[in-house]
């Protein structure tokens, strides 16, 4: 080394050089740990290799933002900030929801905002103590940061534009390794089959973050032709004659309505659904449970998977098919009724800019569609902040009663509102009536638990209501009533301590049975009864066509055929006709055939129903 080179790096100015890239160096992998802490431990849950790999995607976002902005004090307190709303906004979304933020999740941010007032955002202390942690990195990257008077580099073009350039290189050579199985086996990436929450927890906030963006686009499964799938599908011998009678077909999804007894027998005041509990094997009527692709929210899932019989299996982990696919005119129910003469309406008591309904609603085939705006010119009741179910089921009533033309059956689809999380703290117009046992009652979890307990028993109360009123309705008419998902896991907490589960590593059937919600078919007129059934969501469509006789179409031919084989399909999961419980990805071969014609029939086929 030259004198010069020495005299340099013994200087004032060369310490607070070398102290400049020794910040410029540590601050990111600071970011990286603290912006995890705030969602869970780091070391004993994420293997070494892998908290380097979370390490040297901020050492590159840190040297983007250098090269981008000319300025390390800048770009560092801005990773710092930013790395701090991200740990944030993850702790609460896991808080209110049981998951982590999705890549997709942003598109949805008008959604979010919809019901962002009616949660409890205050912090923990481990959010406080993090928050004030990363003040002082911030301060230190201020400090300890700033440019010397001889250190000009960053203000030289070339510099930065070599040095974005190797950032940019560097991001992409990480992200293409990282979507390397062989690479992802070697630093012991873990890819969550039933728990898709561990892909974060398991492998680091921003990898895992970075990880399902291979997710945004679904690809062809393996050899797909729609050359081929459309002659499946012509192929098809199907039933084309309708019943004598055809009812009116009223559609009930209701919020977060879910039955904590599928974990095993639980002790509660009372009972939280008398009458739902009381239909099993009743006449005219189909009890048991579907199995949904999501938990704890992400309600437009569940429409999804009803309406059009597709199923989030075969689409990409996490995604919103209402935001991200459907850009067209989809068949669904709504288009089928639609086909057969039916009025078709979509209702639902809240924000009418949640989830793109406006949008998506009209391209499934429904002719009107009614948000809160609607309800309130017929002054509903709430309960808490929203739209009570018994409002809504007025509303239907209404509907039925004053519908356009007389001679025209009605196909209503309805999502309820009461339901919505959070559940926790008290309300002036609800009182807690059904407690869960062997808890302190005033105790955060039992509140919690019991909030949501009540609002279970006011929805079952509603819905016996609405049921007798279509008992004695002159015209035939068919209820579908489901839940979309069940709340999020903490909602249950007693229920877990006292049945020794909701530990960190739940077993596959414990988290198989987070997917599972009660649902209930009934008519006032002959159908055939069924109890104790359990089935995918995404077949539920394809049951209520059945129970009322009306053909199915060639694509839910082919879909209910096929349930012969795999009963319970879902975004995790899958249950074989022989009751073993699978992860999606280790039968992938077995459910080919459905990924295909599902492909053919959400992006390849223009045919309509007509």
């Amino acid at each position: 080394m030259d004198s010069t080179r020495i005299a340099f790096l013994k200087n004032k100015d060369g310490v607070s050089f070398a102290l400049r890239i020794l910040c410029i160096l540590l601050i990111p992998a600071a970011c990286f740990y603290l912006s995890h802490y705030m969602v869970g431990d780091v070391f004993g849950k994420i293997k070494p290799l892998l908290q380097l790999y979370n390490i040297a995607f901020y050492e590159v976002l840190s040297l983007f933002l250098i090269a981008l902005t000319g300025s390390a004090p800048f770009s560092l307190v801005f990773l710092c900030v930013s790395s701090c709303l991200f740990g944030l906004l993850n702790a609460y979304v896991f808080r209110f929801r049981g998951s982590f933020v999705m890549p997709w999740d942003f598109m949805s941010a008008q959604t979010a905002a919809n019901v962002a007032g009616n949660f409890d955002y205050t912090p923990t202390r481990r959010m406080v103590a993090l928050t004030l942690a990363f003040a002082v990195l911030i301060v230190l990257s201020v400090i300890l940061t700033r440019k010397t008077p001889e250190d000009s580099r960053l203000k030289k073009p070339s510099f930065r534009i070599a040095l974005l350039a190797g950032s940019v290189t560097a991001g992409v050579i990480l992200y293409l390794l990282l979507m390397n199985e062989n690479v992802q086996k070697a630093i012991r990436f873990h890819e969550g089959n039933f728990q898709i929450q561990s892909t974060t927890t398991r492998n680091g906030l921003l990898l895992g973050f970075i990880f399902k963006t291979k997710y945004f686009l679904v690809q062809k499964p393996p050899d797909y032709s729609a050359a081929e799938e459309k002659a499946v599908l012509d192929s098809m011998d199907i039933d084309t004659e309708l019943p004598e009678t055809l009812p009116d077909v009223v559609v009930i999804m209701n919020e977060a309505f879910s039955d904590p007894a599928v974990y095993g027998e639980i002790k509660t005041s009372e009972d939280y659904m008398p009458f739902i509990h009381s239909l099993n094997g009743k006449e005219n009527t189909v009890t048991g449970y579907v199995d949904v692709s999501v938990n704890g929210g992400n309600t437009p899932n569940s429409e999804f998977e009803f309406l059009t019989g597709n199923s989030l299996a075969f689409l990409p982990e996490g995604c919103i098919p209402f935001q991200n696919y459907v850009n067209r005119d989809m068949d669904s129910l709504a288009s089928y009724f639609k086909s057969l003469g039916y009025d078709t309406l979509a209702m639902h008591p809240y924000l009418e800019s949640g989830w793109d309904r406006t949008k998506v609603y009209p391209l499934l085939g429904f002719d009107e569609m009614h948000f809160l705006d609607y309800f309130e010119g017929f002054s509903p009741k709430y309960v808490r902040d929203y739209v009570s179910d018994e409002s809504l089921y007025d509303q239907i009533i209404y509907e039925l009663e004053n519908r356009k033309d007389p001679s025209k059956r009605m196909f209503s689809f309805n999502v309820t509102m009461q339901n919505h999380s959070d559940y926790g703290g008290d309300f002036e117009n609800f009182e807690r009536t059904v407690f869960p046992e062997g808890e302190d009652r005033e105790s955060e979890d039992a509140v919690r638990t019991a909030n949501y307990l009540t609002l279970i028993k006011i929805s079952d109360d509603a819905f016996r209501k609405f049921a007798e009123y279509i008992s004695d309705c002159p015209r035939p008419t068919v209820i579908v009533m489901f839940g979309d998902h069940q709340p999020a896991p903490k909602v249950f907490r007693p229920f877990f301590k006292e049945l020794g589960l909701g530990g960190d590593e739940p077993s596959e059937e414990e988290m198989a049975l987070r997917y599972k919600v009660p649902f209930v078919i009934l008519a006032n007129y002959d159908i055939e009864e069924a109890a104790g059934m359990e089935l995918g969501l995404n077949y539920l469509g394809n049951l209520l066509l059945k129970e009322t006789g009306i053909p199915l179409t060639r694509y839910r031919s082919f879909t209910n055929d096929f349930s012969r084989d795999y009963p319970v399909i879902s975004a995790g999961f899958v249950r074989d006709a022989s009751g073993n419980l699978k992860a999606v990805r280790e039968e992938a071969t077995g459910l080919l055939p459905y990924s295909k014609m599902q492909y053919y029939e959400m992006f390849d086929d223009n045919d309509d129903y007509e």
